[in-house]
């Protein structure tokens, strides 16, 4: 999809994206989206959400079009609502959200999850208690899939307060370089590559540290590069794979 996407605004070399190439170029993500929000998965929609406003912000897409489709994009999440498409265990996750300290029977295995990785972070203190030491985060039964959604507990739990600090320190660092790599690219097309990678990077981070710190709904979105997966990794190696392609070809 971001290449789909991308191939087709590098063909406009015009400072101000045209209306008609920013619908058109809705139409070209607004299927796949569909089709993940039908699945449902809005953790997924979101990510790619946040990788089409972005490049299209850079290509030259007014404000107000950006405004645009953040409506439709809450729109279309409020209509698989309202029509059921999102599962219960999904709307729970959302109510669960918004009661944290709920002590509801129905909602006491979604709160768990996320207050016990809180209470993980927040025992590690300044400089955690060492590696494969953390208590909360050793035992598997007190975060549930800790190694896929929420590897930062543990992160905060063995290393504290600076060993998370230097993850998001490594996180920027790969941040900062792909934005510079998109300012060196001698084309469009290498230019907006970059701008998705970063867009889905910046986000994907956000919405996995946001989520464990109780800050935004767990969704399952993986932590890039730290989370155990197999499509997760290979996903973020083929991204930076393309950002170094673009790097390669700067001076030609």
């Amino acid at each position: 999809m971001l290449l789909t996407l991308v191939a087709y605004l590098a063909e406009d070399r015009s400072e101000e994206l045209p209306y008609h190439r920013f619908i058109v170029g809705l139409f070209i993500v607004g299927v796949p989206i569909a089709l993940i929000i039908l699945q449902p998965d809005l953790g997924g929609t979101s990510v790619l959400v946040a990788m089409v406003m972005g490049t299209m912000l850079v290509a030259g897409a007014k404000a107000r079009y950006i405004f645009m489709i953040s409506v439709l994009s809450a729109a279309t999440v409020g209509a698989a609502l309202l029509t059921r498409l999102v599962t219960q265990y999904q709307l729970r996750r959302f109510t669960a959200f918004f009661n944290q300290n709920s002590t509801e029977l129905e909602l006491r295995d979604y709160v768990y999850q996320g207050r016990n990785a809180i209470r993980a972070l927040a025992t590690g203190g300044l400089y955690g208690k060492g590696y494969l030491r953390g208590s909360i985060t050793a035992a598997r039964s007190d975060i549930p899939v800790q190694w896929a959604d929420f590897p930062f507990s543990a992160v905060g739990e063995e290393f504290g307060l600076i060993g998370c600090a230097a993850l998001l320190g490594l996180y920027v660092v790969v941040l900062l370089r792909i934005w510079r790599i998109a300012h060196l690219s001698r084309d469009l097309l290498g230019t907006y590559i970059c701008v998705g990678v970063f867009t889905i990077t910046l986000w994907q981070v956000f919405q996995n540290l946001a989520m464990t710190m109780g800050v935004m709904p767990i969704t399952g979105l993986p932590l890039p590069f730290i989370s155990y997966g197999g499509s997760g990794i290979v996903t973020f190696f083929a991204l930076i794979g393309l950002v170094q392609n673009v790097h390669m070809r700067r001076y030609r």
